[in-house]
């Protein structure tokens, strides 16, 4: 089944992240973070196979070649297609193959991103949550915990909450 076909039957609108199971650590930064890529990947890829098969695009494929032509990106088109571009039917084979290509990636990114999220919180008791006080301000931090984090000095996700003691 081609990806164009995937659009039409919306097989490609289910959220890659559904079925994750996340354990304890659905409140780690990290988590939340890998998550919110996965889903912003699959979103972009979505909408852009999604634009490539707009009717609309067929309809007014001519003006949009002239326009493309006059602007200089058919040529960016033409090197990252590697397809050559002499019309407008040519240069819409052009947009949904780089469409499908960059689909592609965004599958193997997403796959690639779940294992790593897998293995984030695989044995992990959730994320470590700490609270100091000082000067009537309350400030709570959460950091990740996960066995796969790095030992030693790191710059990553940390939540940070500050309230005012009442």
């Amino acid at each position: 089944m081609s990806k164009f076909e995937d659009i039409n039957q919306n097989s490609l609108l289910h959220d890659p992240t559904e079925n994750v199971d996340v354990g304890q650590c659905g409140s780690c930064p990290n988590v939340i973070k890998c998550i919110s890529a996965i889903k912003m990947e699959h979103r972009v890829s979505y909408e852009t196979l999604n634009n490539s098969v707009d009717p609309r695009i067929e309809q007014s494929v001519d003006d949009i070649f002239e326009s493309a032509k006059a602007s200089g990106f058919l040529s960016i088109l033409e090197h990252v297609s590697e397809l050559e571009i002499v019309d407008g039917d040519s240069m819409l084979s052009a947009m949904r193959s780089v469409a499908v290509n960059q689909a592609d990636d965004s599958d193997e990114m997403i796959k690639e991103a779940l294992l790593d999220l897998e293995v984030m919180t695989m044995d992990c008791d959730g994320p470590i949550r700490m609270r100091a006080k000082k000067s009537g301000r309350v400030v709570t931090a959460t950091i990740c915990n996960s066995p796969q984090a790095y030992d030693g000095l790191s710059s990553e996700e940390v939540y940070v909450r500050r309230d005012y003691d009442r």
